[in-house]
């Protein structure tokens, strides 16, 4: 019989290492591809003890994709033929987009992909005639048609591949090469070991293999076959092996609230979008039905809990009046369907609303926070008695409002506390102007809020996991181990894992000299002249200029070694500011130059430290005694550096 010879990638992995050991019993020539030279040794020596063939190892990095061609055609004249090419070699970068650079990119689809064209380019160079039969086998993935939020590089590179085999098989099927794809599931491997320890659960709770997890040997009968007689016809076809998933079992809305990890006496926000139950209810005519799917999860809470759906409206920023009884919630159909009912209340937020059932229900739908996150909030509440997010077929980005609340707390360069004005009708149908108030971004920082990878950070720290039923993904979140993680990162990192935003990572001044530095500087220039004042900022570096308006300009300084603390320069030259409260009190007058800065988050301050330290004040009884530390200069002087507060009227 004749032997014959396999170029495998990825020998000394889960798959390759696998399908090379079935071939070599076979008495088939292997040539084991790699990278970590040990491990080639150890793989050879093994292969060797199966037959007596002529076995051989290299060392070929698949990044390197000018390497390849060298080391593989000085092994080609060492046999007549090469029969087959298999690609096991892989990479998976399970990393969010926004953090996937160009080169993070290019490493997984050299490995995964470009390697693959490049070798298949070789390989298929030896065959003039029809005399021998080729084969190329791809081992590709699930993913490469099942994308998932952080596998950008993986399922696109896989998906490459596969697009790339079905185009080599129509043109290689006239050198009697056939081209075919093996597309696993999750496969027992040291890879699918890595992402279960990341995201903090095994296959087994999650569902989604009713057959179990593959081994490596299943994938190897499945590449025998391929390149067997009995394989002769088949080229461009992909083989699925998914152990039972993807099928199109629906559960009811009914089954997926009666499955929720719920205990008793929990209290739960649930944040839900409910199209696809709705969709495949409909298909199953059937209907979505809201007060069902409530009540399961009610009596699965008890009396003991409580359960809290948002119903956020933001109408009242632009100055249309909130309706307690009326105004929609703007999160979801669950949340406002929980309102018409009688056993749900409504807090009383114009802006961050929730419906509340149960055990807190009226303390919660007594307090009237001014500031949405601030102390006092139901956010809080939610902080401080550990409470379970639980979120159904939404994705983190579009749920998780606790990050707003992680941003108060900690104090951030990107946003302040604004306040809105609108009338506001109450339960009792009394109408009044009122004053209300949220966190809001600096436009001019062009802030964005990609937050997946600090999603991957909870499911990295066990302060998250993720299930799924049929199609629907549900999270649950333990609201209380994500805000140090939240925190840390804003503190230590700047907010990397959750927004990005201009000038996120400047260089940053000593903090021994930086506030003398912006001391001097400023006393120095403080002349009353507009022109010049911004030429110096340019000039001399007080942080990035931001922005220019046509009545003030913004600039920033991070103080190095202050992750916690960073300074904000505001520079006022007339009352008709408008971005920030202090610019309607009457006390303040033309020319006059705020500069404050936010204090390190571990202070007791009076006020919930942000950026915007007078929006506690923001009528004209404004108290300077609120504000640690803070610069004050006029046209002509500079007033001093207030590291204590100070209780004599200034202004």
């Amino acid at each position: 019989m004749e032997t014959k010879t396999y170029f495998i990638t990825g020998a000394t992995g889960g798959i390759g290492f696998n399908i090379a050991c079935q071939l070599a019993k076979e008495n088939s020539n292997i040539i084991l591809c790699g990278r970590d030279d040990a491990k080639l040794e150890q793989a050879l020596n093994y292969i060797n003890t199966l037959n007596k063939c002529r076995n051989t190892a290299i060392n070929i990095d698949l990044e390197n994709i000018v390497d390849i061609k060298e080391k593989f055609n000085n092994i080609v004249p060492e046999y007549d033929i090469i029969n087959g090419f298999i690609h096991c070699a892989g990479i998976a970068l399970f990393r969010a987009a926004h953090l996937t650079d160009y080169n993070k990119m290019l490493q997984s689809f050299n490995i995964n992909y470009f390697s693959f064209v490049e070798i298949s380019r070789l390989f298929s160079k030896q065959f003039f005639t029809k005399n021998n039969q080729g084969n190329i086998v791809a081992i590709s993935s699930i993913a490469a048609y099942i994308p998932e939020s952080g596998r950008i590089a993986y399922s696109s590179s896989k998906a490459a591949l596969e697009v790339t085999v079905k185009v080599l098989a129509q043109e290689l099927v006239k050198k009697n090469i056939r081209c075919n794809i093996v597309r696993p599931s999750l496969v027992n491997t040291n890879m699918a070991a890595e992402f279960f320890d990341l995201i903090g659960t095994n296959p087994e709770e999650q569902n989604i293999q009713p057959l179990g997890i593959i081994e490596p040997d299943e994938i190897s009968h499945i590449v025998k076959f391929i390149l067997s007689r009995g394989s002769n016809k088949i080229t461009g076809s992909i083989f699925e092996i998914n152990a039972g998933g993807g099928f199109d079992v629906v559960a009811t809305f009914k089954e997926i609230a009666g499955s929720l990890n719920i205990n008793k006496n929990e209290i739960i926000l649930l944040s839900t979008d409910v199209s696809l139950m709705s969709f495949e209810a409909v298909e199953h005519n059937n209907k979505f039905n809201a007060d069902e799917f409530l009540n399961i999860i009610i009596s699965k809470i008890g009396v003991g809990g409580t359960l809290i759906l948002p119903v956020y409206n933001w109408n009242f920023c632009r100055g249309v009046a909130f309706d307690y009884h009326n105004t929609i919630g703007k999160t979801g159909y669950l949340g406002n369907a929980a309102l018409k009912r009688d056993d749900f209340r409504r807090t009383k937020h114009p802006i961050y609303s929730f419906a509340v059932w149960g055990h807190d229900r009226e303390y919660l739908c007594s307090i009237d926070p001014v500031m949405a996150f601030d102390k006092g909030s139901i956010f809080e509440y939610l902080h401080i008695k550990g409470a379970k997010n639980i979120a159904i077929d939404v994705h983190f980005n579009d749920h998780y409002t606790m990050c707003h609340y992680a941003e108060q707390i900690t104090g951030v360069p990107y946003r302040y506390n604004k306040y809105f004005k609108a009338y506001y009708i109450d339960e009792d149908g009394n109408c009044n102007r009122r004053t209300y108030s949220m966190s809001v971004r600096y436009l001019e920082l062009n802030m964005q809020g990609e937050a997946s990878a600090l999603y991957h950070e909870f499911i990295h720290q066990h302060a998250a996991y993720e299930e799924k039923i049929d199609k629907h993904v549900i999270s649950y979140i333990d609201i209380a181990k994500t805000i140090p993680i939240m925190t840390k990162d804003l503190k230590e990192d700047n907010g990397r894992l959750q927004v990005q935003y201009a000038s996120q990572f400047l260089p940053k001044l000593s903090p021994d000299k930086s506030i003398l530095e912006i001391h001097s500087r400023l006393t120095a220039v403080s002349n009353n002249n507009k022109e010049i004042l911004i030429q110096y900022i340019k000039d001399n570096y007080l942080g990035e200029l931001i922005t220019e308006h046509t009545d003030s300009i913004y600039g920033r300084v991070l103080i190095n070694g202050y992750s916690d603390r960073c300074i904000t320069i505001e520079v006022l030259f007339d009352n008709t500011y408008t971005s920030s409260p202090i610019s309607n009190s009457s006390r303040l007058e033309k020319n006059l130059l705020f500069v404050y800065a936010l204090c390190p988050a571990t202070e007791k301050l009076p006020y919930s430290p942000g950026i915007d330290v007078f929006s506690k004040c923001p009528t004209e009884s404004f108290n300077i005694s609120l504000v640690t530390p803070l610069f004050i200069a006029t046209s002509k002087f500079i007033l001093g550096i207030f590291k204590t507060p100070i209780t004599s009227p200034i202004l």
